[in-house]
């Protein structure tokens, strides 16, 4: 459907509510029916505009149809309304607008990505036509959907990890009021809305939701079927082929009365999607359905294993299903039933047992829903399967990580944090010219301004979050990216305040030996994170122990937090003389260089020839090397030679390695360095294991991953992009030449489509020792090849083939 955004006021739309029961307290978390009929006699308008919002989340129906989902996640001050076209659905005579809200009540810790606020409420407006104008108000008819419960924490598994988005539900279709989304409907006893502002009349009070237009796209739900069946157990039920020709025609699958019958089917890769079954009940015995959405088959956690074992995730016989779990109990009759809130799965295992009467299936599926970026670049072919292999399962990876925000990972999380989120946009730049996902992401993490200048290090967020401060920092190299891709000054300006407040706040970290040290607040509060490496455990520091180098407390300072201080005044310099402000530029890059000496004078062991930890330490990372080569502490002329030791030499030397949150960073470094095809293989190992482990989106961690799909892992698409393909990072400046700077030694043949800037577009491809390139539209090309370097002028559309040059070791 068309939508359109308009401003919300001078409408007489107001928030309205379902009117609380006698002396009750809000409960944590319920569901409200809303309905509103209207009669069309005229002819059905070409187009009919609603806008709707909520607080917290919203299921919109017209005359039983789905219509819109949302509203978009977001913060009081920037509350996002959608706007829809409703016209397809309207017919002649009696319409119902109908909404299914669910309210998350401020005490609530369920959903840690979707924000409420102190007052329920549902707000809608739309001009049918020129007579016909609905608004919310008490004229609505309103109801508590007693039906559904979502499942309290109490009951989660704590084997899983923490319990983030908590919206599995316990459903009973018998208390449902059958029909209600139909015209002919009897809402008499339902009650009438009641207004939901703190807005009062002659005070300054406004509402605490600020309504803003939705700036994404809605996120379609396109219709999907399972691909296949892994294994099916229960005596006398359906055979693997009965459900199997379930999910391929929908074939009805009877289940007889006093049965307990399992099914797993499986998506053929991971993915996002709202679940739907339609069942027919007989009799008046209810039958109950378990449904356990599960990323992968794993080890077995049932034995008293305190631990995770995830190997082959395909490996149905000898694995089991771990996971959330939803229950529906049917009602007489037919069934419908889908989980309110999307679901991220691989596997769906439903678990059915009947009474004294028998259950019929009639389908069961799911609606596919992702944010709808649109991938402008291809790796068509290549010689070698892994890369094929690489970029599809990056692609996938990267998908099911964007959502309305970003997100570490759509199964445990859905949180968006500002170190998963600015590799996210990276990969997004390296694929597509959408960039209004990441320009919401830089705006919500600049609204989440603290007073001591930093940033929340995960929001939007419903509570106050425990502080990661080095976080901020890369916020920075988020707003730096941006405008190397786009070169869009005026964003980059809206942001200098917020860069330099964070910027002020690390200068103030700093101590006598020119080096960050210990961030300022309560240890309980403020988390020194780095990175989720298995040797940086202090115990005696609790969970703020874990994931930061020990020698952040053995000698009061981490060389690494200094060496990403200095990438970000680096950075932040870029920015201020892009928008003219050449004397706060050199400013942030004096810093930097002040940064970088005290490291080399305290951090750097001349024994080695590596940094270490801490001023003082023995204790060796990656962390610190990598971040070295990129601030520039490490000397052009030792670069090489310091990520060989980190890399190809790391057991001789004890460094400690990075996990897959900071893989990026160690291959950039390689690169800089001009190691990158030296280190490439090593480097690779993490995402081979995973590969001949049948992932199909990429994990959280290399060992015992919690998550099997995490944003921060998708940068094989990146170096395929970067640094094989090598378009290097275009500009919208159509006039400056497009760098090309191939490795055609690292594969022997490949072809794509890849992005250069502009919204143009250069076919690449490479076999038997010929280069070809096809582009879009007139372009110059600076192709480097070893080290020559070449000139040429592509005309649109017209190929162009060189030779290939022997490069250098």
């Amino acid at each position: 459907m068309a939508s359109q955004h308009v401003s919300f006021p001078p409408w007489k739309a107001q928030w309205i509510w379902a009117p609380r029961r006698d002396n009750e307290a809000e409960p944590p978390a319920y569901f409200v029916l809303f309905r509103r009929s209207f009669i069309l006699d005229g002819p059905i308008p070409t187009s009919c505009m609603v806008h709707i919002s909520a607080d917290t989340r919203y299921r919109l129906f017209v005359n039983g149809s789905l219509a819109s989902f949302g509203p978009c996640k977001s913060y009081p001050t920037r509350w996002y309304y959608d706007s829809v076209d409703i016209a397809s659905l309207l017919k002649e005579g009696v319409n119902i607008i109908a909404v299914r809200v669910l309210r998350l009540s401020p005490e609530n810790t369920a959903a840690t990505s979707i924000m409420r606020t102190s007052k329920p409420g549902l707000i809608l407006h739309c001009s049918v036509n020129a007579d016909i104008s609905i608004d919310s108000d008490e004229s609505w008819k309103s109801r508590r959907d007693e039906s559904v419960q979502l499942v309290p924490n109490s009951e989660w598994d704590f084997r899983l990890g923490p319990p983030f988005v908590s919206l599995w539900e316990r459903a009973d279709g018998r208390l449902t009021p059958q029909h209600w989304l139909d015209a002919n409907f009897d809402d008499a006893e339902w009650s009438n809305a009641v207004p939901s502002t703190m807005a009062a009349k002659m005070s300054p009070i406004l509402d605490s939701r600020k309504l803003c237009p939705r700036p994404i796209p809605a996120l379609p739900e396109i219709p999907a079927a399972f691909d296949s069946v892994t294994c099916c157990s229960g005596s006398g039920g359906p055979t693997k082929s009965d459900w199997e020709a379930l999910i391929a025609s929908s074939k009805p699958v009877r289940i007889d009365s006093r049965a307990t019958v399992t099914v797993d089917l499986e998506s053929n890769e991971l993915t996002t999607g709202f679940l739907e079954l339609c069942m027919d009940q007989d009799g008046e015995d209810a039958a109950t359905v378990t449904i356990l959405a599960s990323e992968c088959y794993e080890g077995d956690m049932d034995q008293g294993s305190r631990s995770r074992t995830k190997g082959d995730r395909a490996n149905s016989q000898n694995g089991k299903l771990y996971g959330p779990t939803d229950t529906y109990v049917c009602r007489p009759g037919e069934n419908h039933y889908e989980p309110f809130w999307w679901r991220a799965f691989r596997y769906i295992r439903l678990a059915i047992q009947t009474a004294s009467s028998p259950l019929t299936i009639r389908f069961v599926r799911y609606r596919s829903t992702h944010y709808p970026l649109e991938v402008e670049a291809a790796l068509s072919s290549s010689s070698s399967p892994t890369f094929d292999k690489l970029w599809r399962i990056s692609l996938n990876t990267l998908r099911n990580c964007m959502h309305e925000t970003y997100e570490d990972c759509p199964y445990y999380e859905q949180n968006q944090f500002i170190m998963d989120s600015r590799l996210q946009m990276l990969f997004t730049y390296a694929v597509s010219r959408d960039d209004r996902l990441a320009r919401k992401t830089l705006h919500e993490f600049h609204a989440s301004r603290r007073d001591d200048g930093l940033l929340e290090a995960q929001f939007p967020a419903p509570c106050r979050m425990t502080a990661i401060p080095a976080f901020s920092l890369y916020w920075v190299l988020m707003v730096h990216d941006h405008m190397r891709h786009f070169g869009d000054a005026g964003l980059g300006r809206q942001y200098l305040g917020t860069v330099d407040g964070i910027l002020d706040h690390f200068s103030r970290l700093v101590g006598p030996l020119g080096l960050v040290g210990r961030f300022a607040g309560p240890e309980d509060e403020t988390w020194a994170f780095v990175d989720w490496v298995p040797e940086w455990r202090t115990p005696e520091h609790g969970f703020k122990g874990v994931a930061v180098p020990p020698a952040y407390f053995s000698c009061g300072a981490a060389t690494v937090h200094s060496l990403l201080y200095a990438i970000a005044l680096r950075s932040a310099a870029d920015l201020a003389e892009c928008c003219g402000r050449k004397c706060v530029a050199g400013e942030y890059r004096s810093r930097a260089e002040e940064l970088n000496a005290a490291a080399r004078q305290h951090c750097f062991d001349q024994a080695t020839g590596l940094f270490t930890d801490g001023p003082g330490s023995a204790e060796l990372s990656q962390h610190t090397q990598v971040l070295a080569v990129l601030s520039g502490a490490a000397h052009a002329d030792e670069a090489a030679a310091l990520m060989r030791r980190t890399v190809l030499d790391r057991e001789r030397y004890g460094v400690v390695r990075t996990s897959l949150a900071m893989a990026f960073y160690v291959f950039r470094a390689a690169s800089l360095a001009g190691v990158y095809e030296e280190l490439w293989g090593e480097l690779m190992k993490p995402w081979q294991v995973m590969m001949d482990q049948n992932l199909t989106t990429w994990a959280e961690f290399e060992t015992n991953p919690r998550s099997d799909c995490h944003g921060w892992s998708a940068t094989p698409m990146y170096e395929i992009v970067r640094e094989i393909v090598g378009v290097k990072i275009p500009s919208d400046d159509t006039n400056a030449p497009v760098v090309l700077e191939p490795r055609p030694r690292m594969i022997n043949a490949l072809s794509g489509s890849f992005l250069v800037g502009g919204g143009r577009r250069m076919d690449v491809s490479w076999s038997d020792g010929s280069l070809s390139l096809t582009a879009s539209d007139d372009m110059l090309v600076e192709l480097r090849l070893g080290n020559e370097t070449t000139q040429l002028t592509l005309g649109k559309g017209v190929p162009l083939q060189t030779m290939l040059v022997a490069q250098e070791s």
